[in-house]
């Protein structure tokens, strides 16, 4: 029963609710890596997570609910959020007879769990990677030693081949082995440095 959100959907409301230290650290983190409001967070994850299981709660649902102990839901956080996550959660809780603590709690346990499983599958995936562009990187400089008495680097027509190879392609690949480093280190952003994008604009043009 998904459905559009209209203007007044978006207006904002501010609500009480009693969750888990962990929780509310939990939103906290999640609300500044990405850099958006708690209202917002709250719309992603009722949207994706809450929304779709309105006519029917599945069996395993129903008893993780259940395994939630109220009595561990002690911390009171009044949080701003949207009439449509406010009007959504008040059907959810009338319809199933269900806490808002403990729905709020599950969500929000479930949603950093399964993020957590994601980012340890991508953590997996780019230290394979880091390892074969490594292989790439040993092998370009293995064969650049090979060119040596291969091409007369005083000669125009030879020069470029080495130029390319050493200054853009082996470039290119070193900074891409930095950037996968730092973002296994640091968890920062994998993009193109403006100065290699440039130069590889102006081979483009020389071509």
């Amino acid at each position: 029963m998904v459905r559009k959100k209209s203007i007044a959907d978006r207006r904002s409301i501010r609500t009480t609710f009693k969750l888990s230290k962990d929780s509310i650290d939990g939103l906290k983190e999640l609300a500044e890596e990405y850099g958006i409001t708690f209202k917002e967070l709250f719309e992603t994850i009722f949207s994706n997570n809450l929304e779709p299981l309105f006519d029917y709660l599945p069996d395993d649902l129903i008893n993780s609910l259940a395994q939630i102990d109220q009595k561990e839901l002690s911390v009171r956080k009044t949080f701003v959020i949207s009439k449509y996550s406010h009007n959504l959660l008040n059907r959810f809780k009338n319809k199933h007879k269900l806490s808002r603590n403990v729905l709020l709690e599950y969500l929000f346990s479930s949603y950093k769990a399964d993020r957590s499983l994601k980012k340890e599958d991508l953590k997996k995936r780019h230290k394979q990677a880091l390892k074969r562009v490594s292989k790439i990187i040993s092998f370009i400089e293995k064969e650049l030693k090979g060119l040596d008495g291969v091409l007369d680097y005083s000669d125009d027509h030879d020069a470029p081949i080495f130029d390319i190879l050493n200054d853009v392609v082996l470039e290119l690949i070193l900074y891409l082995r930095t950037l996968i480093e730092n973002k296994l280190k640091y968890g920062t952003t994998i993009d193109l440095p403006i100065r290699i994008i440039n130069s590889m604009s102006d081979l483009y043009e020389r071509g």
